[in-house]
C-alpha cells in the first residue's frame, strides 16, 4: 500500500516515514511547498497531511487531492478536535501517539471500511469525516 505523507517539519516527516515503513507501507514524503498532487503516483491510496501544514496550505492540498484524485483517502493529523478538517476522510490527533496513528491508517486503507460520498451506495455522515479518538 502506498502512502503520500506531507509535512513541513523534516524531523516529523522522517519519523512518520520510518514508522509507516516499519509496518510495511511504501511511503513518499514531501513538504507542502514541494508537493505536486498532479504528479502523485497512480498507486497512492492515502494522503497524510501533517500538523505542521497549516491553514491555506492544508486546504489547498485537500482541494487538489479531491479534484485530481477523488478516490484517494485523506488523513489530517491535528492537535485539536476543532482543527479536524471536514474535507478529510479521517483526522488523527497528535497526542494519541503512534499506535493510534497506525490504527487510523489501517482503518482508512481497509477494504472493509465503507466509503462515503456521492458515488457511494452507503449513507454516511454529512461531514464525510471519520474521527478516531481513543481516551
Amino acid at each position: 500500500m502506498n502512502i503520500f505523507s506531507i509535512s513541513d517539519h523534516d524531523g516529523i516527516r522522517f519519523s512518520r516515514e520510518l514508522l509507516l515503513r516499519s509496518v510495511g507501507y511504501h511511503v513518499i514524503s514531501a513538504t507542502s511547498e514541494s508537493v505536486q498532487i498532479g504528479e502523485m503516483p497512480d498507486d497512492v491510496q492515502l494522503v497524510i497531511i501533517g500538523q505542521t501544514v497549516q491553514g491555506r496550505a492544508a486546504s489547498r492540498l485537500i482541494s487538489a487531492v479531491r479534484k485530481l484524485r477523488p478516490n484517494v483517502q485523506i488523513m489530517r493529523i491535528t492537535t485539536h478536535l476543532e482543527q479536524a478538517e471536514t474535507e478529510c476522510d479521517s483526522s488523527c490527533f497528535v497526542e494519541d501517539g503512534p499506535a493510534t496513528f497506525l490504527l487510523c491508517v489501517s482503518t482508512l486503507l481497509s477494504n472493509d471500511r465503507p466509503k462515503y460520498g456521492p458515488d457511494s451506495n452507503v449513507d454516511g455522515p454529512d461531514s464525510n469525516v471519520v474521527i478516531l479518538k481513543i481516551d
